[in-house]
């Protein structure tokens, strides 16, 4: 079961433009009455660390993210209807709160110098899971590099890798994702929300698994991501429908 958790939880922050529905294969969906609920609390930084400093106000800068309090993006996927909805913590921090259905999830972003975007940046972060699997906590104990850099030109590639201990009762697992991307280029993309002159972005993550886990993203100037494509042994699609940004 820890292994099951582990899966779902470090599928959760593998990159902003998942929601729910990327990890569900991992899984059996939950019951109706069952419910996840990630929270982040904020540790202090281990003593002598330098943290590369980080933007305040409401705004990151990221073209391809905007990080603006109150901005909203809905998503039809494979198990239906998600939003993902921002909110402010002030010093570049940003949560993004994604719901479907009962699920839910609160995923802490950090806005740095140049609007590169970083998920669970200082390790010691956690975050906590309660539904009808029991509860579990997940403790990040390093991130390296970047989720989705300020400024992105085609044939540009990037990596992140994020470690962490999942732990549930007396059983505890230790994970590795090694992500990596690729822009690949501009094409066009219609999906319920229209059609948008997008930047394709290739993501390879290994968990240490038979093979990597190969995801595409497409990205709008302004709007964010408007699609994503995940091979989980079938493509699971998530289409944008609406959004919102202030």
């Amino acid at each position: 079961m820890i292994k099951h958790i582990a899966v779902f939880v470090v599928a959760a922050i593998l990159i902003i433009g998942c929601g729910p529905q990327t990890s569900i294969p991992a899984m059996p969906s939950p019951t109706p009455s069952g419910s996840w609920v990630i929270s982040v609390t904020e540790n202090p930084a281990p003593e002598g660390a330098s943290l590369p400093a980080s933007v305040s106000g409401d705004e990151c800068g990221n073209s391809y993210y905007p990080l603006k309090s109150g901005a909203q993006w809905m998503y039809n996927g494979p198990q239906g209807p998600f939003t993902h909805t921002i909110s402010s913590s002030g010093g570049g921090i940003f949560t993004i709160n994604v719901e479907s259905g009962a699920n839910t999830f609160l995923i802490q972003v950090l806005c740095m110098e140049g609007g590169d975007i970083n998920m669970l940046q200082v390790p010691g972060d956690s975050l906590s899971y309660s539904g009808d699997r029991g509860s579990s906590t997940m403790t990040t104990t390093k991130n390296e590099g970047v989720t989705l850099p300020g400024d992105i030109q085609t044939g540009d590639d990037w990596s992140q890798t994020i470690g962490g201990e999942v732990s549930s009762g007396n059983q505890k697992i230790n994970f590795t994702i090694d992500s990596t991307y690729n822009a690949v280029g501009y094409e066009s993309v219609t999906v319920p929300a229209g059609t948008f002159n997008a930047l394709k972005v290739e993501q390879s993550s290994d968990m240490g698994g038979p093979k990597p886990t190969i995801q595409t993203l497409w990205y709008v100037q302004d709007i964010g991501l408007v699609k994503s494509v995940i091979d989980v042994g079938e493509l699971l699609v998530n289409e944008l429908v609406s959004y919102n940004i202030p």
